[in-house]
């Protein structure tokens, strides 16, 4: 690849010298120079600094916007990267550089400058993980031997494999039945890849059945395997046989939740507003706060959740979303979401069946709060006050009024 570099600093162009050596780089420390490569030589990809002696990058992307653009930064500011990627840019890479990161965008960028960029899909991947997961689907379809994506509900499996087949031009059928899955064999259709999702859920005599049809040669479709949960965990559950256990692991991908790539939720969220702006224009922008919050999250519903909450959040008239704007369960980040979850069940549990159901879960939630207050403190009241940012007339009422005349730990 022909690769253009845009920084003044001699240090940074050194580092991408050397990691980009198998590529032609051509170094430059200004926009007023960058726009005169671009005009009169084939580039395929510019690592810019943001801003230049001359001016703000991002004005390069504007008006070169066939060519990919990665945004090179100390200080990945939420707001910056979302302007970024709504220009046009196809990322960002953080300072100082990780040498691995930038071998896989390379090898991400190798592959999209073979389509262009209008056939591409929605897809966020600017996590190593899922850039590498992503490689390996496209990998093992054109190998056309079965092989397996897992990953919690929502982290984007089929999308993921969808847009593969879609890139490959691969004809395709996803299944989720016993019934719609021989119905399918029974009609002999060749050519198709066939996408099997939870396996695990289908009769066991079927489940026995599939890896020895394709041993035996009956069954010569090409077949992908989407499964919520990791094999050894079914196999060790007994959920699935072994023989089917050893087909699924041959060749196998992992998906990892939301939360283990925060770095996409920014992107995600921007993609979202641009595709609801296309509807309507005036769609709120995302404060720092809430946004960080938002990142903060654990999304246990991973990225189905997120566009859910996302689209409900900006169905408002605000120019604005700020931290106070979001959902409860969000901004409560100091909280083990779990427990809050387990909270919310319990709550559920006892609505209809409480008369005073306020006082009954304010007064629990409140005692414990205290009392694991006044334990990390050692009973002292004034520090456990400050610890859960109450006045210290306040604590002394509540221990009186939850614990007694005779005070807590009496």
């Amino acid at each position: 690849m022909r690769i253009l570099v845009v920084d003044s600093d001699p240090g940074t162009r050194w580092i991408l010298r050397k990691a980009l050596k198998n590529h032609i780089v051509i170094e430059v420390i200004s926009i007023e120079e960058a726009e005169l490569i671009l005009k009169n030589e084939v580039i395929h990809a510019v690592f810019t600094a943001r801003y230049l002696p001359d001016g703000d990058s991002y004005n390069l992307i504007e008006k070169f916007s066939d060519i990919y653009f990665i945004i090179m930064t100390s200080n990945p500011i939420i707001e910056n990267i979302s302007l970024a990627l709504k220009k046009g840019a196809y990322g960002y890479i953080k300072k100082p550089f990780d040498f691995k990161i930038i071998e896989e965008v390379i090898r991400d960028l190798e592959e999209r400058i073979k389509y262009p960029k209008e056939t591409e899909t929605q897809l966020v991947l600017h996590n190593i993980h899922t850039i590498r997961a992503f490689k390996l689907i496209k990998r093992y379809t054109e190998e056309g031997t079965p092989f397996t994506v897992f990953g919690e509900e929502g982290v984007g499996k089929k999308s993921m494999v969808k847009a593969v087949l879609v890139q490959l031009k691969k004809p395709y059928i996803f299944i989720s039945k016993h019934e719609e899955l021989y119905g399918f064999i029974k009609s002999k259709e060749k050519g198709r890849f066939i996408v099997i999702e939870d396996i695990n859920r289908l009769p066991l005599n079927t489940q026995k059945a599939i890896p020895k049809l394709i041993t035996e040669g009956y069954l010569t479709y090409n077949i992908i395997f989407l499964l919520k949960e990791d094999p050894f965990k079914l196999l060790y559950e007994e959920s699935v046989p072994e023989n089917l256990f050893n087909l699924l692991t041959r060749k196998l991908i992992e998906i990892p939740p939301l939360r283990e790539r925060k770095d996409e939720i920014p992107i995600i969220i921007e993609n979202i507003r641009e595709n609801l702006k296309k509807q309507n224009k005036n769609i709120p922008r995302i404060s720092p706060e809430a946004m960080n919050a938002l990142i903060r999250y654990h999304w246990p519903q991973n990225i189905k959740e997120l566009k859910e909450r996302i689209i409900q959040i900006l169905s408002t008239d605000k120019p604005v979303i700020k931290y106070r704007d979001l959902p409860s369960e969000i901004t409560m980040d100091s909280l083990e979401m779990g427990s809050f979850e387990l909270l919310r069940k319990e709550i559920k549990k006892l609505l209809g069946k409480e008369k005073d159901l306020y006082n009954t879960v304010i007064g629990a939630v409140e005692k414990i709060l205290l009392e694991e207050a006044l334990s990390f403190t050692k009973g002292n009241q004034v520090k456990a006050a400050e610890l859960i940012g109450i006045h210290r007339n306040t604590i002394r009422n509540k221990i009186k009024k939850l614990f007694g005349g005779k005070g807590y730990g009496s």
